[in-house]
């Protein structure tokens, strides 16, 4: 009789933390940092002050694969792959602007600079190709390389940042959000709006993945997967110039409301350099050589907005998704390299440019 109880108690103790390990078990996100800044940083190239000879962006065959080996370490560590054969797999990637702005800007003081800038800017095109290229490894049938600028036309930001190059050799499609088809959506919890017009190719996608970049924003706080999403996908031709339409004082309600409709089943940061300061498109190029990546877009970017130095719990495009049960921050579980190992800090937006905090309800701007 002892010795049953003793079993009994024994079962019980296991099964209580088995229990709580379940309990406790959150989001993988993995980071991967280059060992070779010159490699994946310092070999693409795009000559904005003599584009007579070069008016595309180019990069050695050697960095693409370093950056593929990258991506592949991160989305293996991280798991939560969702692409299975037959699927169609829509890519949102971040081209906030054309060429031209970045020389209207005067941001390009010489070339060497100007190659940094614009690859803080944009989602360098060798992250994107690496997620395509997997998709098709893994037998998609259909694979949608998908933006949609605040302002300028995408066929000519995809053409100068090297993604039709890139994509015909992928045998990937690139869709440009404006292009339509649309559809209207009606928003579960209408935070912000009713409803939302948005693409359907990229709503309807049975895989559905948002490529973000790694900066501040001056109206948002920080800018990655989530944002990058919610903001990206909605047409211009239908929201106005830089987006307008979508009502900007109640942007964190905006990126709750676009993911209720129709959420990124994976989510990466291509943060080969970052942007500080005056984000999303006039602050500083920030070396950090890193890929994030995860299945959860809200840990992804909680995760992002740390190694940033920020408290994600600062940002509403952040906690608002988490509120509304697009995902979580809790329980994270980092893998591949940690936090402290790569993180830095970064400056946030100038006081003089940042929106009113209530905007994106942003609690706190350090």
């Amino acid at each position: 009789m002892r010795r049953r109880n003793l079993f009994a108690a024994l079962c019980l103790v296991v099964g209580l933390l088995v229990g709580a390990s379940v309990a406790q078990a959150g989001p993988t996100v993995a980071i991967v940092k280059a060992d070779n800044h010159q490699l994946v940083a310092e070999t693409w190239k795009l000559d904005v002050l003599d584009f007579t000879k070069q008016w595309e962006a180019l990069w050695t065959k050697e960095g693409e694969a370093a950056i593929e080996r990258m991506v592949r370490e991160a989305v293996k560590l991280a798991g939560g792959w969702p692409v299975k054969p037959g699927d169609t797999v829509a890519i949102l990637t971040n081209l906030v602007q054309d060429l031209w702005y970045v020389v209207s800007t005067g941001k390009a003081p010489n070339a060497e600079y100007a190659n940094k800038f614009i690859q803080s800017m944009v989602v360098d095109a060798r992250v994107v190709r690496a997620l395509a290229v997997m998709a098709k490894e893994s037998g998609a049938k259909k694979v949608i390389i998908a933006t949609g600028p605040n302002a300028g036309d995408a066929h000519a930001a995809y053409l100068t940042y090297g993604y039709t190059r890139m994509a015909r050799e992928i045998g990937a499609e690139l869709y440009d959000v404006n292009e339509g088809p649309w559809k209207t959506y009606k928003a579960p919890y209408g935070l912000a709006l009713p409803n939302y017009t948005l693409p359907a190719p990229i709503v309807e996608a049975d895989v559905r993945i948002s490529v973000g970049p790694l900066k501040t924003h001056q109206l948002a706080g920080v800018t990655m997967t989530l944002k990058n999403w919610a903001i990206g996908i909605p047409p211009s031709r239908v929201y106005g110039a830089i987006k307008l339409g979508l009502p900007h004082p109640k942007m964190a309600k905006v990126v709750a409301d676009v993911h209720s409709i129709a959420k990124p089943n994976y989510a990466v940061i291509g943060g080969i350099w970052g942007m500080e300061g005056n984000g999303p498109t006039m602050g500083e190029p920030v070396p950090m050589d890193v890929i994030i990546a995860g299945a959860d877009p809200v840990a992804v970017d909680s995760v992002g907005a740390q190694v940033m130095g920020f408290n994600p719990d600062d940002f509403g495009t952040i906690r608002l998704p988490k509120e509304y049960g697009i995902g979580t921050n809790e329980g994270i579980l980092v893998v591949g390299r940690s936090i402290a190992e790569v993180a830095r800090k970064f400056q946030p937006p100038p006081e003089n440019v940042r929106a009113p905090g209530a905007w994106a309800e942003v609690s706190g701007w350090k």
